[in-house]
């Protein structure tokens, strides 16, 4: 049950202002050892690859009991793995948003309501354009292309939106031509990659009957999800189970995926000239919610984060810190040794000891009533709709803050309770004092945007009804 503030002190608790530091927290304590990268001579490039809708739990090179990620665990001591990452937002185009700019969702405004990247924001793609380098987008996800805006920067950027099936193979059959045009024109490089093997509907690749489930699993149209979600058609236990059985066959696809990119890369002798990252925009339910646009669990803000330098540099360090993944797009450019504009200046790099960083999520309600097409969601499941706040998460390790726009409260333990399971915030009214205030100087500090404050919306016309229903966020 959560916890409510009586009435005559909760919005003082909850929105009060005070002189804020944008990224310190004063309760955190001292931050667990990480690496401080410095620029790298030898690495010439940086590949980005985005594992659409990717949990850390579910991989086994975090610790996941079924083999999902044979081959990266194989390359474990050659990388450098976060696992206190977490996604400043459950959905896409927020998350990729943040991943580019550097900026949270409460600066650069990307929501249902406003889906596209505002093209006066400076995104990692840009700066590395003007410093000389190749810029190619390449991207599975139908939402992250020209027409919302995230092709800034590139100098080429293509979609393989459709069919669902072959769309993996078909971007990575382009990633040889990628890099040999950049090695002819001797430019350093910089793709961006989205690949969506694990997004509803999954993309198993012939991994279903390892993990005992039959094709993409029992969700297959964005009725039976909704549905479930709902509570009008419950799933079974069996078909949960096979849910998230075929999710880990999508998560498996995935792994392949990373084999064929470092292979590619280490056949042109360019995996020893490179920062090749591997993480993803967020995560997906499969416990309580079913997807990733109606809350904001572990499930959905837990994401991965390997990174390669050349020579395996720092391989096999395990970085504990609570960070967030908007740091990552400044960090790139850092250790490439390309200078921030002013704009990322303020964002600390990922694993700096020097700093303790409060990771936050601004998760926006998908039915909020600003937005048109999310309309037709809230008539067809209107007790779904009541039931879904706009929700504000702050991380004050090793405790999570749930804040609601019906003024609503929950503190979790995530030691002791990584499931989310247990509400502690009435028993820990020291804890939980501690975690408001630093959700006081975030809301302050501009880094999580008040619930009465409405994004400027820019109509719907950027994404067709075709694209949100292939993705699930439309029935």
């Amino acid at each position: 049950m959560s916890f409510r503030f009586p009435a005559s002190v909760s919005r003082a608790i909850l929105t009060s202002t005070t002189a804020a530091t944008l990224w310190v927290c004063g309760a955190c304590g001292p931050p667990a050892d990480a690496p401080i990268l410095a620029p790298n001579p030898a690495a010439r490039n940086a590949i980005l690859v985005v594992f659409d809708t990717l949990r850390a739990d579910h991989m086994s090179v975090y610790g996941y009991a079924k083999e999902t990620t044979p081959y990266l665990d194989s390359r474990a001591d050659e990388m450098i793995r976060w696992v206190a990452l977490k996604a400043p937002e459950s959905w896409t185009l927020p998350t990729h948003a943040s991943l580019f700019t550097g900026r949270w969702p409460a600066q650069h405004h990307v929501s249902w309501a406003h889906k596209s990247l505002d093209p006066r924001l400076v995104t990692v793609a840009e700066v590395l354009e003007q410093a000389g380098f190749c810029t190619v987008g390449l991207s599975s996800n139908p939402m992250i292309r020209k027409k919302t805006g995230f092709e800034q920067g590139f100098q080429s950027f293509r979609n393989f939106p459709t069919p669902h099936e072959t769309k993996t193979d078909r971007l990575l059959a382009v990633v040889p031509e990628v890099l040999d045009e950049a090695a002819e024109r001797g430019c350093r490089l910089f793709p961006f990659i989205n690949l969506m093997d694990a997004h509803t509907p999954v993309s198993p690749h012939g991994h279903d009957r390892e993990f005992g489930v039959d094709g993409p699993g029992p969700i297959t149209t964005p009725q039976q999800k909704w549905e479930a979600n709902a509570g009008i058609r419950p799933l079974s236990a069996e078909e949960r189970r096979l849910n998230a059985a075929a999710y880990d066959a999508g998560v498996r696809s995935l792994d392949d995926a990373a084999r064929t990119l470092l292979s590619l890369l280490s056949d042109r002798g360019l995996l020893d000239q490179s920062v090749v990252a591997f993480t993803a925009d967020h995560g997906e339910g499969l416990d309580r919610e079913l997807g990733h646009v109606l809350s904001a669990w572990e499930e959905q803000l837990a994401i991965p984060l390997l990174v390669r330098f050349p020579q395996g540099e720092s391989g096999g360090t395990v970085v504990d810190t609570p960070e967030s993944a908007v740091g990552l797009g400044p960090t790139l450019l850092d250790w490439l040794g390309v200078p921030r504009p002013p704009e990322m200046e303020d964002v600390p790099p990922l694993g700096d000891t020097a700093i303790a960083v409060t990771p936050a999520a601004d998760h926006r309600s998908y039915f909020d009533e600003a937005f048109e097409k999310n309309q037709r969601m809230r008539e067809l499941y209107p007790e779904l709709a009541a039931a879904t706040p706009h929700v504000h998460i702050v991380y004050c390790a090793p405790y999570k803050l749930f804040v609601r726009s019906d003024e609503t409260v929950s503190l979790f333990d995530l030691r002791k309770d990584p499931g989310e399971r247990r509400d502690v915030a009435a028993e820990r009214p020291e804890i939980l004092r501690q975690c408001v205030g630093r959700y006081r100087e975030l809301l302050a500090a501009g880094r999580l945007m008040p619930f009465d404050v409405r994004p400027e919306g820019d109509g719907d016309e950027t994404i067709d009804d075709e694209t949100l229903r292939s993705l699930g966020y439309l029935q």
